[in-house]
């Protein structure tokens, strides 16, 4: 089977058109960064199955950042039978620069012109004929996006022969000028960066954007949806599986075990699964459209004064979601300071593990209260930003520059952004059908049995309570009064979202009783700025690559959150 390697630059579409080619669902996105590893699928839009392999966007098979090495040991150590150049066709030039690099690898090379339909609409067509002329080898206008041109460009492909480049003096200019001629008159006068990245509107326009997709994601539909889910799971379906096992006079453990232990903790997460694909759906519009990445630049001046740079905030914004690929993502940063210090950054994101506990408490104590999950949101990046600029010091001769192309504004792709959401639910859904039932299922088995392994009905006679017993001098002074919010805490450390479902089994669904007003903000804070979950941890370490950094962020983060957690306590006694 024949082996197809794709190359281009950040935001040219590769991934897109490795989505096409394979049918997969891979992330895409308009920003740098999205694509830091390798992947790999079979095209069979020929009679001839073939493998496809994507790869980071470099502008050079130089390599320089991490990501960029991936790209650049396929392209010259790994043994491959074609190389597919996607060219940025509004935007050639350094396409071009990238493809003559490439052919001097003597590889089958066919060039890509993704975006061609782009141009259409201003009348522009790119002379491919000429450009075939020049550099010797297939050059096929695609659409990715809009699956045209992809049987077209796998056959080239398929077909393609080695071509050994000797770039004549002044031959991309020639290319530019004889292939794309027109391309500067079909540019528009009026740039939306007049306004998006202006001196006085762009930091207004960003926090008015950021309110909006929380306002979005916290309220309307998707709070109607998620009260509706939770009513189904906790008490109409809870209700009527819990009657008919009685009925069938099954033993109590057992009704117990599938009541309490399975739908019960299923129940309180998946209720939860609106409210994260709406905040999956805006984080993906806001990327797709090429605001994301103005967004990095415009924030880069602000982000100095904590020894951060603009990029870390591609990886803030994926840590909203899940701390794990944010963390990955932190390979886009050249310098390994800033590598290094936005790894110990993200953990502070809240991540959308994290949401269910914070709305369960916002809605039972705090009114459902959008400010109360914003307030959270906004607290963790605060602290984690305070946290990098009192340690800047010790960091600032290493500051990495700050180098990034602005990707094209562009109408965002209602099908990348179908995949990118489906894959997010897919992991939120795969996470809540195992980790989160097993965990919910560890804790239903700690609170329904005593430490002979007898079934009670008492949870003072069970071993969490035990359990809670020995953990409560810990979490006294931050408000946790009741062993079994000890244990709910700690199981966080498995999964954020099986605080909610062990709450859930152990105060039998009514979570109103679980807390007070200022112990439930405590709760959530202690939740925001403890560690991340274990998957998160072991991510950390690995990427960090430096066991006394890596001890030395968890033992802060420790110490930030219990500390913190206490204080808002106190705060809320006096408040509330």
């Amino acid at each position: 089977m024949k082996n197809i390697v794709l190359t281009g630059n950040p935001n040219c579409g590769k991934t897109t058109l490795y989505n096409a080619l394979t049918k997969s669902h891979a992330v895409t996105g308009n920003r740098l960064g999205v694509t830091v590893e390798g992947k790999s699928g079979i095209c069979k839009l020929l009679k001839t199955p073939c493998k496809i392999t994507d790869t980071p966007g470099i502008y050079s098979t130089e390599a320089f950042s991490n990501e960029e090495k991936v790209a650049a040991d396929v392209l010259k150590n790994k043994d491959y039978d074609a190389l597919i150049c996607v060219i940025d066709t509004p935007n050639p030039e350094r396409s071009l620069k990238l493809l003559e690099e490439c052919l001097k690898l003597k590889k089958p090379t066919v060039a890509a012109l993704n975006f061609s339909d782009e141009l259409k609409k201003s009348g522009v067509t790119a002379d491919t004929a000429a450009l075939k002329k020049l550099y010797g080898i297939e050059f096929v206008s695609i659409s990715a996006s809009k699956n045209t041109g992809l049987k077209e460009l796998a056959e080239a492909a398929f077909d393609a022969k080695s071509a050994a480049f000797n770039p004549e003096p002044g031959a991309l200019k020639k290319a530019l000028n004889t292939a794309f001629p027109e391309i500067k008159k079909s540019e528009k006068a009026f740039s939306p960066d007049k306004i998006f990245t202006n001196k006085y509107a762009a930091f207004p326009l960003l926090a008015v954007f950021t309110a909006l997709i929380f306002t979005a994601t916290f309220s309307g539909l998707a709070g109607i949806l998620s009260n509706a889910l939770d009513v189904f799971f906790n008490k109409t379906l809870y209700s009527h599986t819990s009657l008919l096992m009685t009925s069938a006079k099954i033993r109590p453990e057992t009704v117990s075990l599938v009541c309490d232990g399975i739908l019960r903790g299923l129940g309180s997460v998946v209720s939860f699964l609106p409210q994260t694909a709406v905040l999956s759906f805006l984080l993906c519009v806001f990327e797709d459209s090429g605001y994301l990445s103005r967004s990095a630049y415009i924030c880069d001046k602000g982000f100095r004064k904590f020894g951060l740079q603009g990029k870390c905030f591609f990886c803030m914004m994926m840590g909203f979601g899940c701390s794990v690929p944010a963390i990955v993502s932190a390979r886009v940063l050249e310098n390994k300071s800033d590598r290094n210090r936005t790894i110990m950054l993200i953990p502070f994101m809240s991540c959308s593990a994290k949401l269910p506990f914070y709305l369960i408490v916002a809605d039972r104590f705090f009114r459902g209260s959008v400010l109360f999950t914003v307030f959270l949101y906004t607290l963790g990046a605060a602290v984690g930003l305070l946290y990098m600029f009192f340690t800047k010091r010790k960091y600032e001769k290493e500051y990495g520059g700050f180098l990034l192309e602005l990707p094209e504004y562009r109408v965002p792709s209602l099908k990348s952004i179908k995949y990118s959401v489906l894959s997010r639910i897919e992991d939120f859904l795969i996470k809540a059908g195992t980790v989160l039932i097993i965990g919910s299922l560890v804790i239903w088995f700690l609170s329904s049995f005593t430490p002979r392994f007898k079934y009670t009905t008492d949870p003072n006679e069970a071993i969490a309570a035990l359990l809670g017993e020995k953990l409560l001098f810990l979490f006294r002074p931050i408000g946790m009064t009741d062993k079994r919010q000890c244990v709910s805490l700690f199981s966080g450390l498995i999964a954020r979202e099986s605080i909610v479902s062990s709450l859930e089994v152990l105060y039998n669904g009514d979570i109103s009783s679980a807390f007070t007003k200022p112990s439930a903000l405590s709760a959530c804070v202690f939740s925001l700025l403890f560690p991340p979950c274990f998957a998160a941890l072991l991510t950390m370490k690995k990427e960090l690559n430096d066991t006394k950094l890596f001890i030395k962020t968890v033992a802060v983060q420790c110490l930030l959150s219990y500390i913190i957690s206490a204080i808002c306590y106190r705060i809320g006694r006096f408040i509330f």
